[in-house]
């Protein structure tokens, strides 16, 4: 009987007791009043999601879908469905939704209809919206009013042949926020193909401090360059104040290696969340997720010899993936039992840490000082 596949009950437990007994209290409440809406239609009804409880304590999602039983005059007697257990994509979808919204990056998901599916904290941050404000609008409402036109032109081409790409390349491309002010912003454009059907995933990069950080820049090389062509028409000074334009333009491009450096970490960095959101869009298997997270940090954090995913699975942190283990360590540290070891420490405090000696740490365990570590960053 499916009723034991799904929820751990024998058919003899359940009879005599109406699904929403099997539901937590909150879910069968929600449930009931939208079974009162449907009753009173007397449709059918689709895939309508619901928690259940199983036998032995643990949550199943269902998606359940019904026709009407009517009677010969036509009185509804009741409702005939199927159930299916949507569980694990349901976990999925709320470990994407997990890396989304941890993104520095402004995300936007948009449908074929082009309103407003999904939106994470940054988007709400740099738009200036409440997230309830813009789920179900359209994405136009996020861009300059004479730009919208030429928008749905371009959003038609796209769901024509949608293909990953970057949006307005070698052009600046102008957002909109709430009170009207705009913006300069980069744009990527990847298609989710979903139940729903084709699904557009926008990343949103902010910009304007980097536009700002050029524009002061080019001001100060055209003052300087100015400056110079006014000071050479006084040969007998050209001595004394070439050097100090020198001293000056040393200076600006002292700070201009320091911005590019920073920048360079900046990218670095984005360059891990694109390679983790790229995993998402092409795919929802965590494990695969997993790996290409590893791959990335692996690659643009400089002096990181070991990475790990770790997953907090009941009292342990289980090690998900890595890069650069060794197998001793590896097996010493797939499971760290609660509250042992620097990774618990992260955990528990909830916040970035970093261990810049190992050896003298007394939180790092003794697996990861016998492995030669110098330092940890958490």
């Amino acid at each position: 009987p499916k009723v034991r596949d799904l929820l751990g009950y024998e058919p003899e437990e359940v009879v005599g007791r109406t699904p929403f007994d099997l539901m937590p209290q909150e879910d069968a409440e929600r449930v009931v009043a939208l079974f009162k809406e449907i009753n009173a239609s007397r449709k059918p009804f689709a895939r309508l999601e619901n928690t259940n409880l199983h036998k032995n304590g643990r949550y199943v999602v269902l998606e359940t879908s019904g026709v009407p039983i009517l009677d010969g005059s036509g009185n509804l007697l009741g409702y005939r469905g199927i159930d299916r257990d949507i569980t694990e994509r349901k976990q999925t979808q709320e470990r994407f939704k997990l890396i989304v919204e941890s993104s520095p990056t402004a995300i936007v998901m948009i449908g074929q209809d082009s309103k407003i599916k999904f939106l994470n904290s940054r988007a709400e941050e740099i738009f200036g919206y409440d997230r309830s404000e813009l789920l179900g609008k359209q994405v136009e409402i996020l861009m300059p009013k004479l730009a919208r036109g030429r928008h749905v032109k371009y959003r038609r081409k796209f769901t024509e042949s949608p293909l990953p790409r970057g949006m307005g390349v070698g052009r600046d491309l102008i957002a909109r926020r709430k009170d009207g002010s705009e913006f300069p912003v980069e744009i990527g454009l990847a298609p989710i193909h979903t139940e729903d059907g084709l699904m557009i995933l926008a990343s949103i990069v902010y910009i304007t401090e980097r536009k700002n950080a050029e524009g002061v820049l080019k001001k100060s090389h055209d003052e300087l360059e100015q400056a110079v062509r006014e000071r050479t028409s006084d040969l007998s000074k050209v001595n004394e104040q070439l050097q100090s334009e020198i001293d000056v333009r040393k200076k600006a491009e002292e700070a201009l290696e320091q911005n590019l450096e920073q920048l360079s970490r900046k990218n670095r960095y984005e360059e891990i969340i694109s390679t983790v959101t790229r995993s998402v869009h092409s795919s929802l298997e965590l494990e695969e997720v997993l790996e290409n997270a590893v791959d990335a940090m692996h690659e643009n954090l400089n002096h990181a010899d070991n990475v790990g995913i770790f997953f907090v699975e009941g009292d342990n942190a289980v090690i998900k993936a890595n890069r650069g283990f060794s197998e001793e360590l590896l097996n010493k540290v797939k499971k760290i039992p609660r509250p042992m070891g620097f990774i618990w420490k992260t955990i528990l405090e909830g916040k970035l840490l970093y261990c810049n000696d190992a050896q003298a740490d007394p939180t790092i365990g003794r697996a990861g000082k016998k492995a030669g570590t110098k330092s940890y960053a958490c």
